[in-house]
């Protein structure tokens, strides 16, 4: 081998990488099984894998055979990181001067449900949590850390210079930066003292975590509890499910031909369970042992999934549902 020394630094990662990977994955399921109800299947596992390109991807897959309908995780709704959840939460001191200024404001100041989930990871990352909390260190070093070690975007100006005069910088990340800091800058006017504990860089990175994991799913409505309402939010471990979706065999040409096309092919199904208070991976499907946990992210353009989960779809794939992604009107000039 060319380069011996290397050979065994990539061995020796290798091989420590999948103890790493399974101990990080115990702690979480011990984490989710501490909860009320939590519950994670015996028959799940992450493993590591490298890449052609020399690059170790998780996986979320299974060890034995899974039944269709069969329940994979039961997330308790005190572990799910929800924008209603986080902004009652009041023990923190920055959510709590923006909610008192926000009722206080003369002026009316909306902020987006994932800011709210922004702040509570960035409040309670950031402490020594006693063990119980649900956001504790336990869990910032299990999955936090992670997390923010898969991001899929280019944070500093020399790294955005390659992107320069591609759509992808001119619409898609400047747009999101744009909004990032809109969000930022209202934090800051509400709670001018923002600025000098929480960064805008700082905020962007966490804000770019709860985009990339964060999922909308029906949850109990804030206003009555009998009901319930899409929200965003974050969920451990459901959150490594990868997506899939294979490739339409007829061009998509209406929402609701994505609707439908999302729903029939996804190969698990992501709900929340009134009786078991939790939000639970169900398999839509039988799996076979060593099968990939995958579900459809949705039918996006190759843009967003790059920007918000760091991979693309082959061109046919844009090619076959590009009506559903942009819309053209031609006007006759006068």
């Amino acid at each position: 081998h060319h380069d011996a020394h290397g050979l065994q630094k990539e061995l020796y990662k290798n091989a420590t990488a999948s103890a790493v990977t399974a101990e990080q994955f115990a702690n979480l399921k011990n984490w989710i099984e501490g909860g009320p109800g939590g519950w994670v299947s015996p028959k799940l596992v992450v493993k590591d894998y490298l890449s052609e390109k020399g690059r170790y991807d998780r996986r979320l897959e299974t060890t034995m055979a899974v039944d269709k309908d069969e329940v994979l995780v039961k997330l308790p709704l005190s572990h799910v990181l929800s924008a209603d959840f986080c902004q009652q939460d009041l023990t923190d001191q920055t959510i709590r001067q923006v909610v008192d200024a926000q009722k206080k404001s003369s002026e009316q100041v909306d902020i987006a449900p994932w800011t709210w989930i922004t702040l509570y990871t960035l409040a309670h990352t950031k402490k020594d949590h006693s063990a119980g909390w649900r956001f504790d260190t336990l869990l910032k070093r299990e999955y936090v850390d992670a997390a923010l070690s898969y991001m899929p975007l280019f944070w500093d100006d020399e790294s955005l210079k390659w992107l320069n005069g591609t759509d992808l910088l001119n619409v898609h990340i400047l747009d999101v930066h744009a909004a990032i800091e809109t969000e930022y800058h209202k934090l800051s006017y509400l709670v001018p003292s923002l600025e000098s504990s929480v960064s805008v860089v700082e905020f962007k990175k966490w804000a770019m975590v709860v985009m990339s994991r964060g999922e909308t799913v029906h949850l109990p409505d804030r206003e009555n509890r009998s009901q319930t309402s899409p929200q965003l939010a974050i969920m451990p471990l459901i959150d490594l499910v990868d997506h899939h979706l294979p490739i339409p065999e007829q061009p998509l040409f209406s929402s609701d031909d994505l609707l439908k096309y999302q729903e029939r092919e996804s190969l698990t199904n992501i709900s929340y369970d009134a009786d078991a208070a939790a939000v639970t991976l169900k398999a839509r499907q039988d799996l076979a042992p060593e099968a990939a946990i995958t579900v459809g992210y949705g039918v996006r353009s190759n843009a967003d999934y790059l920007l918000y989960h760091g991979f693309t779809m082959p061109q046919k794939w844009s090619e076959i549902t590009l009506c559903t992604q942009y819309t053209m009107v031609e006007l006759p000039l006068p």
